[in-house]
């Protein structure tokens, strides 16, 4: 079935069983396979991993446990794809290669099918004279990968002018697609959402958006802007496709990233591929546009991490000035840094402990106001504000007891405990280690940042989008 890649839900999850410990603090050092998988993944993997790191892919249970690392941060395409361009991939026997390469066939077939129904639906609404702009995986997979299967996705998300939406839902239909909602939820989704999910009798999916984050929530994005400073891709034989600017494609993928609770690789890999994909082509990364796009819709922690996490362990072409003229507030880059980010993601800590999640959230909201409403949704059952639509859908019902909500209340209180081992953990990595040893996560405040030439259309990776729809 093509929504079944195996990369959109991490194993720890589903594994009620699981045996690894579940360490309320990331753990400071990585496992051999989240080691190798971090090499594997960097731009310079071709020269970059050594021969004595990919022997241990002779190993099975060391296959098995990498497979599983790949699996779990959604990169398992990629990565396999990477390992298999590396020089020193070729030293290994032919059975232990086709053993770790055995996945990539029926992920390039499924992305195959996924490219065609791409297009498929795209002439159709070309028909009605819409013009979607494809986001996320869609549009990743044509821009910044070189093979389809380098980037698997469970759907297809387009975007288009909210006065469109109606016409869009009606095309869509006509291709064979329907949304399952009632009326009652189909009304909230316009009402409070921002977007409406439809699915193919063949198991495709498609969201259709007019917005990319609920109205009720503190992050908020310009959908206007990204349809008017959307740009054309153009494909050799194929009809060009509509996609969001670098800028919009990086703001966007860091909110998804936030949306993971910044426990996958695969955003972060998303945004240094979409950052070095523009610098390589001779684009100018307007930096100053995106920040101003960041602070107006609440996104300045969100995208500051996600940027600086890129740059650390992927070593993104991102300015250190890019990083500070989002101006992150002094207290939440305190403690961001407490939770130790790289390893937060690499070790996967948001999906091993509820509370390091939260505590996370907690500094990403857009001020202490927004943080107040995150409580509140908490004590009241979910922090999704679309909640109570598809818990209905399931037949499940939020307990809004006293007793109920006071257990919510209590996780709370959890999270104010988790932050005084914050604390004493980093009293204890002051005294035992030198100053000298210990690295500040964020650039400091202190350089001033210089004004990046604005971004340039026309040149070779896009070419002006026609914006009427």
């Amino acid at each position: 079935m093509p929504s079944s890649n195996g990369s959109e839900r991490n194993p720890l999850r589903r594994d009620t069983g699981r045996r690894e410990p579940r360490p309320l603090l990331a753990r400071s050092r990585f496992s051999e396979p989240e080691e190798l998988l971090l090499s594997v993944v960097r731009r310079d993997a071709r020269t970059g991993v050594s021969v004595d790191r990919l022997s241990r892919l002779t190993d099975h249970g060391f296959r098995s446990a990498f497979h599983s690392v790949m699996t779990g941060h959604g990169v398992i395409g990629l990565a396999l794809t990477a390992l298999r361009r590396c020089d020193a991939f070729g030293t290994l026997d032919r059975e232990s290669q086709d053993h770790v390469t055995a996945p990539l066939r029926p992920f390039a077939f499924q992305a195959a099918l996924w490219d065609a129904e791409r297009d498929r639906l795209l002439e159709v609404l070309r028909a009605q004279s819409l013009v979607p702009v494809v986001l996320k995986g869609g549009a990743l997979r044509m821009t910044v990968y070189s093979e389809p299967g380098e980037r698997l996705s469970g759907d297809l998300d387009l975007l288009v002018p909210a006065h469109r939406v109606r016409d869009g839902l009606e095309a869509l239909a006509g291709a064979g697609y329907v949304d399952h909602w009632s009326d009652y939820a189909r009304k909230e989704h316009v009402r409070s959402g921002y977007h409406l999910s439809l699915s193919h009798r063949n198991g495709f999916e498609v969201e259709l958006h007019w917005d990319l984050a609920p109205r009720t929530e503190g992050f908020r994005f310009d959908p206007a802007a990204f349809l008017n400073r959307s740009v054309l891709h153009h494909r050799e034989g194929a009809p060009p496709v509509r996609v969001p600017s670098p800028e919009h494609m990086v703001l966007h993928l860091a909110d998804q990233v936030r949306e993971d609770s910044f426990s996958k690789l695969k955003r972060l890999l998303d945004i240094d591929r979409v950052v070095a994909t523009a610098v390589a082509s001779g684009h100018d990364m307007d930096w100053d546009y995106l920040a101003r796009q960041a602070r107006q819709g609440g996104h300045q922690a969100v995208l500051g991490l996600a940027l600086q996490l890129s740059r650390r362990l992927l070593d993104t072409p991102v300015p250190t000035e890019a990083v500070q003229c989002l101006k992150v507030d002094p207290l939440v880059r305190t403690h961001i840094a407490l939770l130790r980010p790289e390893a937060f993601v690499l070790t996967q800590q948001a999906f091993r402990s509820t509370v390091a999640r939260r505590a996370l959230h907690l500094w990403l909201q857009p001020g202490w106001g927004t943080r107040a409403r995150w409580a509140r949704r908490i004590i009241r059952g979910s922090t999704n504000s679309m909640a109570h639509v598809y818990s209905a859908r399931r037949g499940v019902v939020i307990s809004q007891s006293v007793a109920a909500r006071t257990r919510r209340a209590w996780s709370l209180v959890k999270v104010g405990a988790y932050h005084g081992l914050l604390y004493l953990a980093a009293v204890g990595t002051v005294i035992s280690r030198p100053s000298a040893e210990r690295g500040s996560f964020w650039p400091a405040r202190h350089a001033r940042f210089r004004q990046q030439p604005r971004f340039k259309k026309g040149i070779p990776w896009i070419s002006p989008a026609n914006t009427t729809s």
